[in-house]
């Protein structure tokens, strides 16, 4: 602000009268609360202000409250102003803190609550990953941030019950989620004797609440045909591949997007999952390849190489840097604050709209986890009972686990084991013929007839497809 910047006295009160103060140049300083104002600049930018030295360093703390927003609900014009005064007020009561004070001020409100959660949190002793972080930000940004000047000691479970009630009311799972971290950070402050009650452990017990019905979708068997010819049209042949693996092996989203080559082994028909590996939900060790799957992964590793395109990864990231969706230096250095670091993958990171693409001609539309819920169905259909040869084609951590089954490089090389991924292989192999039989790629054997006919279904219902004009390459 320059000299001659209008300084005057203001009352607040009258909302008409902020929105009047915001349209000119000034400073507007408010009657009722001390050093608190409104500063507009000659460029019409408006931001809510405070005044305050700290007791500690003895200078002025940065005087920027947060930028003055103008709103309108139900008819009318607001602004942020209430809020705007609760996050001063913050702001002085710290500035007026001893060092001694400051220690134990630690997690006091709900940003700083947040920032220590996502730096302290462990999970089985290991740091939260980038991918949790992030998705935890968007969720605190989204509904959470207005609320984070709360001093979480004081604020009873009525208020949380205030925030959540409208969100349970347009998004269940929203609800639920928020109401996770909120109590995830409660819980962790409580375990480092910052507080002492959890009052969302209250708003639960008041059961408004809603379980959201999780997603069971996938490809209806009478559908697959319909699916399987929509893959064939994709024009391209990265997301031909993607799909058709995304059926055939039943990988979660991200498992199969970080395959690497150096893990695939083409003559004994398995792929490594090194320990720790994204996507995996813990599961490492040999996740065996149906001969359909591995003859996809030769031709493309092929075409690749002639291409002058082979990478380490199988779907390699062939589009821009991450971090030039980090719209601004302030997002990057509060990034930087909370531990998360931008990395580039190296590989693919979605094929949902490739999935989506192939959802044509059917009355739903098709995700990446659909088509594992398709893969589960069809080993269940082929393996009938076997709940453990069904859980380890399905790359579930509690089989390697098992005794006998935890895939160590001494265990590896041992005879039990060496039979165990044979028939697995076999296991999986049934389970891929069946699929590409009632998709009409292969005709239909005895066999597969008799399992459609247990699903009730008769099978003339299933009929060849037509020779696609771009088979995958």
């Amino acid at each position: 602000m320059t000299s001659q910047t209008v300084s005057i006295e203001v009352s607040f009160k009258s909302v008409p009268k902020v929105l009047e103060y915001a349209s000119k140049p000034g400073v507007y300083r408010d009657t009722s609360e001390s050093g608190f104002a409104l500063e507009v600049s000659p460029k019409g930018k408006a931001i809510w202000t405070v005044r305050v030295r700290s007791v500690v360093t003895r200078k002025e703390v940065p005087p920027k409250v947060m930028d003055f927003e103008r709103t309108f609900l139900n008819g009318r014009s607001g602004t942020n102003y209430e809020l705007a005064k609760l996050k001063a007020q913050e702001i002085k009561e710290r500035a007026r803190m001893t060092e001694e004070e400051l220690k134990t001020h630690i997690g006091h409100t709900l940003d700083e609550g947040f920032r220590l959660y996502l730096k302290e949190r462990r999970n089985k002793g290991e740091p939260l990953g980038q991918k949790t972080k992030m998705a935890y930000l968007a969720d605190y940004n989204r509904y959470l941030k207005p609320h984070g000047h709360r001093i979480l000691k004081d604020t009873k479970a009525g208020y949380w019950s205030d925030v959540l009630r409208p969100l349970n009311d347009k998004s269940p799972s929203h609800a639920l989620s928020t109401h996770a971290l909120l109590s995830g950070i409660y819980s962790h402050l409580i375990g480092n004797d910052y507080l002492d009650v959890n009052p969302l452990v209250k708003v639960r017990m008041q059961q408004f609440l809603s379980t959201p019905t999780p997603r069971d979708d996938k490809v209806q068997t009478l559908d697959m045909r319909t699916f399987v010819a929509n893959i064939a049209k994709l024009h391209v042949r990265h997301s031909r591949d993607i799909v058709m693996l995304f059926l055939i092996t039943g990988f979660r989203h991200l498992a199969l997007l970080s395959i690497r080559w150096d893990g695939i082994d083409f003559e004994n028909g398995f792929y490594e999952v090194p320990i720790g590996v994204p996507g995996w939900k813990g599961f490492s060790g040999r996740v065996p390849l149906s001969d359909f799957a591995l003859e996809i992964l030769r031709k493309r590793r092929e075409t690749e190489a002639s291409h002058g395109t082979l990478t380490e990864y199988v779907f390699p990231n062939r589009t821009s840097s991450k971090k030039s969706k980090v719209r601004n230096k302030a997002e990057l250095r509060e990034l930087e604050m909370l531990g998360i670091e931008i990395i580039d993958a190296p590989h693919r990171v979605s094929a949902r709209s490739a999935v989506s693409l192939c959802s044509a001609g059917l009355d739903y539309k098709i995700h990446p986890h659909d088509l594992r819920r398709t893969y589960i169905s069809a080993v269940h259909a082929v393996m009938g009972g076997d709940l453990k040869a069904c859980a380890a084609l399905l790359c579930h951590r509690w089989v390697t686990d098992a005794a006998g089954k935890v895939h160590t490089e001494m265990q590896i090389s041992a005879n039990y084991v060496v039979q165990e991924l044979q028939k697995l292989r076999v296991d999986a192999n049934r389970v891929v013929q069946f699929i590409r039989e009632i998709s009409g790629q292969v005709t239909m054997s005895n066999g597969t007839k008799l399992l459609v006919e247990r699903l009730g279904i008769n099978p003339s219902e299933f009929v060849l497809l037509a020779e696609p004009d771009n088979e995958p390459v």
